[in-house]
Formats: C-alpha cells, sequence, structure tokens
C-alpha cells in the first residue's frame, strides 16, 4: 500500500512534500526530457541557419557542429531521463526500506500488545479464579461452622470432617480452623455416665443426657483426633535441626497431611481419651483441662510454651520421652493416678509448684535443662520464715505414693523446699551438676519410711523434716555429676 501523495514519489505519510519531487514523477521526467530535446533542436536549427551564411569546408564543418551538438542534447536529454529514473527508483528503494522498518516495528508494537493482551487476560483469570477459590472456602467455612451448631451428632460430624477438609486443601486456613476445633473443645462438657442402673434416683433422665452427652462425646473425639492426627510425626519420618519434616523412607505416610505450627489453646477443655504420641506443638495450653481416660503425650515436642497449670488427670498421664523446648508449668496439676516422666527432657524451667500426685511418680532418666522447681528454693523460704507468724501456705508438690528419680539430671536449681513425700523417695539416686542449688529445706516426709534414698548430706531426724547436715567433710556434699554428663 502506497502513502505517497500522487505525483509525488517517495515521500513517507506524514512529511511534506518537497516541491522538487515532482521532477521525478513521470510527467515530471517527460517533461524534463521534452525540455531539452526541443532546447536542443532549437539550437540545432539556430545553428543550421548559421551555417547558411557560409560556403564550402567552413560550412560543411558547422553543419557537422551543428548535428554533433544536436546528438549531444539528444544524449543530454536521455542521460536526464535515466538520471532522474535512478533518483526515483533510488527514492522508491528509501522509501520502501522505512516502510519496511515501519511495519516491522508497527508488527513488534502489535506483538507486544497481544502478549500484555495475554498477559492482562492470564491475570484477570488468575484473580477471578482466586477471587472465587477464596469466596467457596468462606462459604465452605461458613457452612461447616454452621453445621457445628446442628443439634445432630451426624451433621455436627460432618462440620468437623468439613472443616478438617478445608484445612487440607488451604494451609492459609489452618490455624483459624484450628482455633475453632480448640473453641468447640473449650466448650462445657460432661462425660456419659457409665454406671446408671435402673434403680437410680432420676434415672430417665439422667439416662437421657447420659445417651446425649455419648454422642457428643463421637463428635468431640473426631475434633481431638483432628488435631492430633496432623500434628503427629509418623515414625517412618523424621525431624530436621529446622523443624521440617521430610520423609524418609518409602511407603511413608504423606508430609502433606502434617500441619506445622500448630499452636493448641484447649484451657478448660474436658478432653477424653487424649493420645498426642509424636504429636509436634508449637506452644499448647492446657491448663485447667480435664484428662479422662489415659492421656498420651510420649514421644511429643512442644517447642513453645507448655501449660498444664491446674490440669486434672483422672487416669494415667504419659509424659515418656516427651521434649519441652520451652517453660513447662505443672502449677497445682492434679495427677489422679500414675504420672510417667521418663526420660523427659525439660530444656528450660520446669515448674511443679503445688502440683499432687496421688498415684506414683516416675522421672527416671530425666533431664532438667534449667531450673526445676518442685517447692520453693532456700531463699524464698527464709523470705517466707522472716515475715514470722502464720500458717505457711502450701508452695511445694505433695507426693503421695512413690517418687522415682533415679538417673534424673538436675542441671539448674532443683527446688524442693516444703515438699511432701508420703512414699518411697529416690531423690537420692538423682545427679546434681551444681550441688549448692539443691534446696529440701522443709521437704516433709511423713509416716513410716521404707527404701528412701535421699541426697548425700540430708536425712530424717526423728522429726518429718528432712534437714541437712553440717558440712563437715566432702561427704555431706550432694552427689555430683559424673565427668562428661
Amino acid at each position: 500500500m502506497s502513502i505517497e501523495p500522487a505525483g509525488q514519489p517517495g515521500t513517507p505519510a506524514g512529511q511534506k512534500p518537497s516541491r522538487w519531487l515532482w521532477l521525478i514523477s513521470d510527467p515530471g521526467i517527460a517533461l524534463a526530457v521534452v525540455s531539452v530535446a526541443v532546447l536542443g533542436i532549437a539550437g540545432v536549427v539556430w545553428m543550421w541557419a548559421i551555417t547558411g551564411a557560409t560556403s564550402g569546408v567552413e560550412r560543411a564543418k558547422l553543419q557537422l557542429d551543428a548535428l554533433k551538438f544536436g546528438f549531444g542534447v539528444f544524449a543530454a536529454a536521455g542521460a536526464s531521463a535515466a538520471l532522474l529514473l535512478a533518483i526515483r527508483r533510488q527514492r522508491h528503494t528509501e522509501t520502501a526500506h522505512r516502510l519496511a522498518e515501519d511495519n516491522y516495528q508497527l508488527a513488534r508494537a502489535n506483538h507486544q500488545l497481544a502478549q500484555d493482551s495475554s498477559v492482562l487476560a492470564r491475570r484477570t483469570q488468575s484473580h477471578n479464579e482466586a477471587d472465587a477459590g477464596a469466596r467457596r472456602v468462606t462459604e465452605l467455612y461458613a457452612e461447616a461452622v454452621e453445621q457445628l451448631g446442628s443439634d445432630k451428632t451426624v451433621i455436627r460430624l460432618g462440620g468437623m470432617y468439613a472443616l478438617e477438609r478445608l484445612a487440607q486443601d488451604n494451609p492459609a486456613q489452618r490455624a483459624t480452623i484450628v482455633n475453632v476445633l480448640c473453641a468447640y473443645l473449650r466448650m462445657s462438657f460432661e462425660p456419659p455416665e457409665t454406671t446408671l442402673t435402673p434403680d437410680t434416683v432420676g434415672y430417665e433422665k439422667k439416662l437421657a443426657r447420659s445417651e446425649q452427652a455419648a454422642q457428643e462425646l463421637q463428635v468431640r473425639r473426631a475434633a481431638q483426633q483432628i488435631l492430633t492426627d496432623h500434628t503427629r510425626i509418623p515414625p517412618t519420618q523424621a525431624e530436621d535441626s529446622v523443624g521440617t519434616v521430610t520423609a524418609v523412607a518409602d511407603g511413608a505416610e504423606s508430609p502433606a497431611i502434617f500441619w506445622a505450627d500448630v499452636d493448641l489453646d484447649v484451657a478448660g477443655a474436658v478432653l477424653v481419651g487424649w493420645n498426642a504420641e509424636r504429636c509436634q506443638f508449637r506452644s499448647a495450653d492446657f491448663s485447667r483441662c480435664v484428662f479422662h481416660d489415659a492421656a498420651s503425650f510420649q514421644e511429643a515436642s512442644l517447642h513453645g510454651a507448655a501449660s498444664f497449670d491446674r490440669a486434672q488427670f483422672r487416669d494415667i498421664a504419659q509424659f515418656t520421652q516427651t521434649v519441652f523446648d520451652a517453660a513447662a508449668t505443672f502449677v497445682g496439676t492434679d495427677f489422679g493416678r500414675s504420672a510417667r516422666f521418663h526420660g523427659t527432657r525439660f530444656k528450660k524451667i520446669a515448674d511443679f509448684r503445688r502440683a499432687y500426685f496421688h498415684d506414683s511418680a516416675h522421672f527416671r532418666n530425666a533431664k532438667f535443662g534449667a531450673d526445676a522447681l518442685f517447692g520453693r528454693p532456700l531463699r524464698m523460704i527464709r523470705a517466707h520464715n522472716g515475715l514470722g507468724g502464720g500458717t505457711q501456705p502450701q508452695w511445694g508438690a505433695t507426693f503421695r505414693y512413690r517418687s522415682t528419680f533415679a538417673d534424673t539430671t538436675f542441671i539448674g536449681v532443683a527446688a524442693f523446699g516444703g515438699t511432701e513425700f508420703h512414699g518411697e523417695t529416690t531423690i537420692g539416686e538423682a545427679v546434681f551438676t551444681d550441688p549448692g542449688k539443691l534446696f529440701l529445706l522443709n521437704a516433709l516426709a511423713p509416716g513410716k519410711r521404707f527404701g528412701d534414698v535421699w541426697p548425700t548430706g540430708w536425712y530424717l531426724p526423728d522429726g518429718e523434716s528432712l534437714v541437712r547436715q553440717k558440712p563437715a567433710a566432702e561427704a555431706t556434699q550432694p552427689r555430683s555429676a559424673p565427668e562428661g554428663a
């Protein structure tokens, strides 16, 4: 497609044409040739006319010159035409090159525009899909939460598993869904009665309530299982130094089901058959919880603060080989049956003040990496006694049955001031890396004593309170940790 004005070859669009460009047009070339030819003919006629005034050789010479001039003029006209044609051809070539360049740039611009349009379309589609997905997640979440409020057990169970699926497919929503499950467990609940007989007063009403509680227990067990299944590290997987769970064997449970960095807040909840073996929590608040049936935290890892203050364990409390990376507090905790802390690792402070152990307490091979408070250290007892008068508050833990501390390692303060040991006690078999931080003053061991092992330098006089012997020799010092312990 030409963009040249008619009769003005070689003029790009948008550019004002030169006034001399008409010379290279067909009419211009013809006019130039005709003009040269006319002038040449006129010259030849004039020169031929001059030869009439001469004669002989002179006349023949002038006529020959006139003919030469005429041929020269015609040659000049042809040369002019050829020159103008060459100029026009060159200009056409340059114009075609410019047009090709312009077309190339235009094609590039169109290609870039098409790419930008495609990217914009994809982004728009992606945003639309993301918005639609977010709306869908919100709708599913709202429906699932609404189902939890149903009075029908099946619908509540469906809501639980719908929330689990949402959390599995949407990692960004896991923390919120975990909080919803924890909030559900924190709701008031009384386990079903198992000792009802037809002779029980109000049997029918109690039976109806017990049946409803049994149905609700199914929902609560489902919530507990969701929380523990997705925080449990499979035995065929390992945790590296930064806390990343990776598969180490073929056929291992998929790491996709593992929910990392879970903060568990079930304070005040009633938990039945809680099983958190090998589970991993970033932080956990079990304060004031009531654990029915055996509760297990065996081989669990709690990376942040863990609180069991004033919790009640109605059955066995299993903490064997549990690892507490941060502070672990069991202040005022009630252990109804055996409390097992075999090989447990407390890397920070462990606080068992005012804890009550109704049955045996096992701390064999446990390791306390910082202060272990089962009672008050010496300085606190002295400060209290210095107040004068009054009844001393119960600060220490109470062991109603056997308490075993064989091979337990205390690296920091080991405070047992005011603690009560009612059963056989083997605290003397523990290892104290700093004997000066062992405090047993005012610890009580009432009743007849059999098989007790107290730290070196501590003994029971005629009374019930432990006293420390005068440090007359090294034999009176508590047993020190062996080298390399």
